[in-house]
This record gives C-alpha cells, structure tokens and sequence, in this order.
C-alpha cells in the first residue's frame, strides 16, 4: 500500500559550519535524499516549516530555497525564529510535508 503523504521532520545539513550557505544548501541535498529514498521529490512538497536560530541563516534560505524548488510550485511555508534546532552545532531544520511521485 502506497502513503498518501509523507512527513519529513527533523532534517540537518552535515557541513560542518553553522550559518553558512552550505548549511543550507547541505539541508536542502538532505530532504532531497530523503524524499527520493519514500518515493518523491522536492516537486511533490506540499508544506515546510523551518526552524531557524539565527537571522543570518534566515536570510540565506531566502536566497538559496528557489535554487531547489520550481518558482511556479514551491510548497507552502512558514518559518519560526527558534532559540535552538535540537543541535548545537546547526542554525536551521525543516519539518515537511511532501506527496508521492
């Protein structure tokens, strides 16, 4: 039987460097290797959440999200300034809600 919809929480990038354009964009190659492994893709997003600690790297995701999502089919969004991810060591994560290809 086939899900619905899934629901991606929790993703981190793995650079090592907090606020950074590669911690964003290392997030963003983490939802795609995630969704491709339930059996979607960064097309089939249909709601984030990202949790970010820091204004720099709020900025960052707003320069960087469109290089990963189709300007005519982003998913809905919503971001919350947080004291902390759950990691020390990282500035943002998502929480997503995505369809099946």
């Amino acid at each position: 039987q086939r899900a619905e919809r899934l629901y991606l929480s929790g993703l981190f990038g793995t650079q090592p460097e907090p606020n950074t354009p590669a911690e964003v964009r290392e997030l963003f190659e983490t939802l795609r290797r995630v969704t491709m492994a339930a059996g979607s893709d960064l097309r089939h997003l249909a709601k984030a959440t990202y949790y970010v600690s820091d204004e720099g790297v709020s900025g960052r995701l707003n320069e960087l999200r469109p290089e990963f999502y189709e300007p005519e089919r982003p998913p809905a969004a919503s971001k919350a300034m947080v004291l902390g991810t759950g990691r020390a060591d990282r500035t943002i994560t998502l929480d997503m809600i995505a369809v099946p290809r």
